[in-house]
């Protein structure tokens, strides 16, 4: 992960750890769950969608990461703030492609896994 993005502050490497580790926990609870209890989805879409949701929860926390730093290098007028507004509504943009994804390809994208990993 260092190598990926080196100036990752603490918060940051603790919060993709912290993704890392819900997806491990998520993921056989989730196939346990379709298994034995109630099949909500199919395993693989299921797996798919967790995963889809947990990358995308880590490129939001990698761009959020990105966006405050590049917003405290520049002036505190509106450039800064036009700046911080563009990446939120990216991350925004990137949220609505993924949970689109999720609803028009169903077979390959769990929307339980998709929601489970975004959340």
């Amino acid at each position: 992960m260092a190598r990926l993005a080196p100036n990752l502050s603490r918060t940051a490497r603790l919060m993709l750890g912290a993704i890392g580790a819900i997806f491990a926990i998520l993921l056989p609870a989730g196939l346990a769950a379709i298994k034995f209890a109630y099949p909500f989805e199919k395993p693989a879409p299921f797996a798919a969608g967790l995963l889809a949701g947990c990358l995308l929860s880590a490129a939001k926390v990698l761009l959020l990461e990105k966006s405050i730093a590049r917003a405290v290098e520049r002036d505190s007028g509106a450039k800064a703030k036009n700046y911080a507004s563009a990446q939120a509504l990216l991350r925004y943009a990137g949220t609505i492609l993924v949970l689109g994804c999720a609803v028009l390809l169903p077979r390959v994208f769990g929307v339980f896994g998709i929601i489970a990993g975004v959340l």
